[in-house]
């Protein structure tokens, strides 16, 4: 153990026994970025091994006295010719710049440029120091970064575009029951949506529902929704179950590491008004603010579980009985889950309180009036989930 110690003492001394002449031509020699001496007129004394080979010569003595002029544009050089100027004046010197070469045969290369006044013993400039390393790739990548993200910005303007144009799409009307929609995604496009598929005994069928997740991928799936659901309404036959039930079927293993929250329903005509017939997947409970009494109430549905996955479970159908004037909403969880700046929800207690006095309005300003309080609840926090609101009045002349 002693004898490696000590060898390893007698490689260590070595290096102090060298000339720091021979030290310094060591490291040009070694170094792998663009290292070089100038005197105060801007031409070569000395450089690296690598950037001689890149200049194309193989002994120091050919690069000796000429400038950045001999191998760069003239553009190039005389920028490069002033910055050094300007060093060698002030004695400041001039760290990390990253500057476009632009070669006397057309090529392009980006470095990270450093350079520094040399004083020697005299105490005054002799010159100046520079090192220059290569980030022509780092530029090449950073400038693809740029043009993927533009890319990315205008498919995603033309999707927030599109995407209220598909969602809910067309307002459907009925003679016995009204409907409004407020939906406002987080970002340019959400993955909440609403859709009404149009089904043969028009009995206003309805299904509204909630992608996981924020992104653009998310909202990409309402597009996919709604177009499974305008299928499914061609052949619906009365049963919101089925209908849910079948959505799941087509949407399982597309959505990789989600799934979708739902609620189908529509309205049929009874004895007093108008029964809402509705199944749930997973989904929040429903609303009803009856006119008679101005006050609104949960109504606690029968709950699936979500789509999917491929369970094909979504809740038995339950049936709401409604009189002339009552509403009924849905939400999707951005409205009760919408948070102020201390991070408290809202919560569904401040939404039954206000349904009461919101009769006074249109329906549809009503929604508008609700989305209003939340967006007060927020003080300016930004918002964290996608919030819709679907609203339903049956007719009081029905």
């Amino acid at each position: 153990m002693g004898s490696e110690n000590d060898n390893r003492d007698e490689r260590q001394e070595d290096i102090f026994k060298v000339p720091p002449a021979d030290i310094f031509r060591a490291f040009l020699d070694q170094t792998p970025d663009h290292v070089y001496i100038k005197d105060r007129q801007s031409r070569f004394v000395m450089v690296s091994r690598t950037l001689l080979k890149t200049f194309g010569f193989e002994s120091d003595d050919e690069i000796v006295g000429k400038t950045d002029f001999d191998f760069f544009t003239n553009e190039h050089a005389r920028q490069a010719f002033e910055d050094e100027q300007e060093i060698l004046r002030t004695g400041r010197p001039m760290i990390a710049k990253e500057e476009k070469e632009t070669w006397v045969d057309g090529t392009e290369t980006w470095v990270s440029s450093t350079k520094a006044p040399l004083f020697l013993s005299s105490g005054h400039i002799a010159g100046l120091l520079g090192i220059s390393r290569d980030i022509t790739e780092h530029r090449i990548n950073e400038q693809k970064v740029i043009e993927q993200n533009a890319i990315m910005n205008r498919d995603m303007e033309s999707a927030s575009n599109l995407q209220p144009m598909l969602i809910p799409g067309e307002i459907p009307r009925h003679p016995a029951v009204r409907t409004a929609v407020w939906l406002r995604p987080m970002a340019a496009v959400g993955g909440d949506f609403v859709t009404y598929p149009d089904e043969p005994m028009q009995r206003m069928l309805f299904f509204i529902g909630d992608v996981a997740g924020h992104s653009i991928s998310a909202a990409l799936f309402t597009v996919l929704i709604k177009y499974l659901a305008d299928r499914r309404g061609e052949l619906y036959a009365g049963d919101p179950r089925k209908f849910l039930n079948q959505v799941d079927h087509s949407l399982t293993r597309r959505i990789p590491d989600g799934f979708v929250t739902g609620l189908c329903g529509h309205f049929e005509q009874s004895a007093t008004g108008m029964d809402l017939l509705v199944s749930n997947a997973g989904h929040p409970d429903v609303l009803v603010c009856r006119r008679e009494t101005r006050k609104a109430e949960t109504v606690r549905l029968r709950r699936g579980a979500v789509l999917g996955l491929g369970l094909e479970a979504a809740s038995v159908v339950d049936r709401i009985s409604l009189n002339p004037g009552d509403r009924v909403y849905a939400v999707t969880d951005g409205v009760t889950e919408t948070r102020n700046p201390a991070g408290e929800e809202y919560g569904i207690e401040p939404v039954l309180t206000r349904l009461g006095p919101l009769m006074d309005l249109d329906l549809h300003d009503s929604l508008k009036s609700l989305a209003g309080d939340l967006a007060k609840y927020r003080e300016g926090a930004e918002q964290q989930d996608d919030v819709t609101i679907l609203g339903f009045e049956i007719n009081p002349d029905t």
